[in-house]
């Protein structure tokens, strides 16, 4: 990456001439609202919800060469929707390593989460977790995101849920949160 200190934005280089003081202003004061929108959104959520849930491993089971069930009981409870994602680190592992998982199970009251880890070959995260996390490590996880696996709004309509490997995990905890929540359909 090049470095122009005479440039305080990329654009102003691309756009030579036509990058007027005006322009400049209009881009400092989006960029200052983005900056002030995601300091108050994390500052309002920091009021409800920690940086992170730290969640002890209470069961490793190995499922196959490179799979492994793992079973977290978290510190604090964690409210989400099925088939969404959290964010994982493993700090005792690989501190600052950060990956995306998403529950297998759908959110319960005595903050259980069990998730499905295939060692990706070239990864960081996963190896380290199939292979080498212990009963009795702790995790941290990031808040719940996400929305596209997740059911919308049916009266009851018939689903078909097609998935293969640890893709299996989230239509686990979609079928646990229909048998628990209804409304009652077949799902094959």
């Amino acid at each position: 990456k090049r470095f122009m200190p005479e440039y305080p934005f990329e654009e102003a280089y691309f756009l030579g001439e036509a990058w007027t003081p005006e322009l400049q202003q209009g881009w400092t004061d989006a960029y200052t609202l983005v900056a002030r929108t995601m300091v108050q959104a994390a500052e309002a959520d920091s009021a409800v919800n920690p940086p992170w849930w730290n969640a002890e491993v209470v069961r490793h089971e190995q499922r196959g060469f490179d799979l492994a069930v793992i079973t977290l009981r978290l510190e604090q409870p964690m409210a989400y929707a099925a088939g969404q994602s959290v964010m994982l680190e493993a700090p005792m592992l690989l501190p600052s390593v950060w990956r995306s998982f998403t529950p297998a199970n759908a959110s319960r009251t005595v903050g259980i989460i069990e998730l499905h880890v295939r060692a990706i070959d070239g990864g960081l995260l996963s190896p380290a977790l199939v292979y080498r996390l212990q009963h009795g490590d702790v995790l941290r996880l990031g808040a719940p995101v996400g929305n596209r696996l997740g059911l919308p709004v049916s009266e009851g309509r018939d689903l078909v849920l097609i998935a293969g490997g640890t893709g299996l995990a989230p239509l686990r905890a979609l079928i646990e949160e229909i048998a628990w929540h209804g409304p009652q359909r077949r799902v094959d």
